[in-house]
């Protein structure tokens, strides 16, 4: 369980048990196992006596039952917290929505980040409706073997509030049970004292039962099912030999002698032996076997439990499901192209060194929050992190259209200008060190700094182009053919604006090989 479900365990977790939600299989299941499904020796007992019912563990019984219980409790926390991250991804698609989408740049950008978190979504999504079924399965089969614990349970209680039972039907726990009786088990019953006590079962009932299944048939005693017991028992067992078989202990009514030190608790305190007598220190010697691994069991209701097993494989195919779901999702096209365009565009808007190195590190962050969904999960670090990474995406794209514009309208480029600016450069070196210009060591007056032979084919060109733009500019609509292209509201010249975008074009693929 991560540190950010520290507080719902708690809310999980009782006094000290089943706290770990991936050991709660295994623990339940021992329990069941040492307290519902085997039969242990315990000692002694005279001859035609019956077998007491004495189960220290049987506590663990309700703690069971509770826990399978909290099995849907616990799917529905890792549902919402699924919903959380799913919940995420809308809000990020919304924040991407109105990333000023002006232009067509922009509107691209906003494209790309909402088709990348679609894919995640998409994903995430298939993910949450597998994990719904497979919670919704464990929980009903959680609910349905917590309901037949219960029933077990109401079977108990029942036997202590049949108060209209006679001679060989009485129940051998029901408070008016009438000695003798033909029918009954080892020849007769002698009635438990529960005068003032009330008729409840301690450790599991109090007022009203409730349980996910229904019993076979309808529990008579009005008692819920509470987490922990209620104190000491309510049920004080009085029998002597050849009674009631749940209860009698030993023969020679070893609960009537002399007194003894402390009442004698069966069933880790469901049932409670009085002290009167010899029943505590007598019997304790017989029948309790001082732990719960060694305890005796009743195998007459084990059938009833049968939905734990089914539970178990449903339980650990939720657990792997939900270990499988906290693994990285595999990257994807899209994020890749994310990746691609950012890096591209940087480089075309002459911020190759910053915006790469830049994303490169917000990309790798925003990967590894993308593939274990903390970051989602606790709040807004990763949108933030997003938001920058597009941002700067955004910046980039502005600052490429801003250059071509000024490249567009810049000042027309003729021999005249270059000339000057090699003039103006009065040493040798910095004249040299533009390709344009050379140092003319053999001229004797002023400028030396002249023209180089790319200088004078740069200006050329410069020139040519210029013409053929003048050449387009005047021209109308429906004239606007061959080397001139219409933009907007007047006629450009076309090979201008291939070339320009073909150079930002290069510096982008030369971003990307290094």
């Amino acid at each position: 369980m991560s540190a950010r479900n520290d507080e719902k365990e708690k809310q999980w977790c009782t006094t000290g048990r089943f706290c770990n939600r991936s050991a709660l299989l295994p623990t339940i299941r021992m329990a069941l196992v040492a307290s519902l499904l085997m039969k242990a020796q315990t000692g002694e007992a005279a001859a035609g006596s019956g077998v007491p019912f004495s189960v220290p563990a049987v506590k663990h019984i309700c703690d069971a039952s509770q826990d399978f219980k909290l099995t849907t409790a616990h799917a529905r926390h890792e549902l919402a917290q699924k919903g959380a991250t799913i919940s995420g991804l809308s809000k990020l698609l919304k924040a991407i929505e109105i990333w000023s989408p002006n232009n067509t740049a922009q509107r691209r950008t906003a494209a790309l980040g909402r088709q990348f978190i679609l894919e995640i979504q998409t994903t995430a999504l298939q993910k949450y409706k597998q994990l719904a079924e497979e919670a919704t399965h464990a929980s009903g089969s959680a609910g349905l073997a917590a309901g037949r614990i219960d029933e077990t349970i109401a079977v108990l209680a029942e036997l202590t509030t049949a108060t209209t039972y006679t001679g060989s039907d009485v129940a051998c726990l029901a408070s008016n049970a009438a000695n003798g009786g033909s029918g009954s088990k080892d020849g007769g019953q002698r009635k438990q004292d529960v005068s003032g006590k009330g008729k409840e079962l301690n450790g599991c009932f109090t007022t009203i039962i409730r349980t996910e299944a229904p019993p076979t048939t309808a529990p008579k005693p009005k008692a819920k099912l509470v987490g922990k017991p209620n104190g000491d028992s309510f049920l004080l067992a009085s029998a002597a030999a050849g009674n009631c078989p749940l209860t009698t202990v030993a023969a020679s009514k070893v609960v009537d002698t002399t007194n003894g030190p402390a009442d004698l608790k069966l069933a880790d305190g469901l049932i409670t032996l009085t002290s009167t007598g010899g029943g505590s220190n007598h019997a304790q010697s017989k029948i309790s076997p001082g732990s719960d691994a060694s305890a005796e069991n009743m195998a007459t209701y084990h059938e009833a439990f049968g939905a734990a097993e089914t539970y178990q494989t449903t339980a650990t195919a939720l657990q792997q499901l939900l270990s499988s779901y906290l693994q990285s999702f595999e990257a994807n096209q899209n994020s890749e192209e994310l990746k691609r365009s950012l890096i591209a565009v940087g480089a075309a808007a002459e911020m190759s060194t910053p915006i790469p190195k830049t994303f490169e590190s917000t990309y790798k962050e925003f990967a590894a929050a993308r593939d274990n969904w903390t970051l989602i999960a606790e709040g807004e670090d990763l949108e933030a992190k997003y938001n920058e990474a597009l941002r700067v995406h955004l910046k980039a794209q502005n600052a490429m259209e801003d250059r071509l514009k000024k490249l567009e309208a810049g000042p027309k480029v003729i021999p005249k200008p270059m000339e000057e600016i090699c003039a103006d450069i009065k040493e040798k070196a910095p004249c040299n060190e533009n390709p344009n210009c050379k140092y003319n060591d053999e001229k004797k007056e002023e400028p030396k700094c002249e023209l180089s032979d790319n200088g004078k084919k740069e200006a050329e060109k410069a020139k040519e182009n210029q013409e053929k733009k003048d050449e387009c500019k005047n021209k109308q609509q429906k004239d606007c053919t061959g080397n001139c292209k219409w933009e907007g509201a007047e006629c450009k010249d076309s090979s201008f604006l291939v070339h320009k975008k073909f150079t930002l074009s290069a510096a982008a693929f030369a971003a990307l090989l290094f």
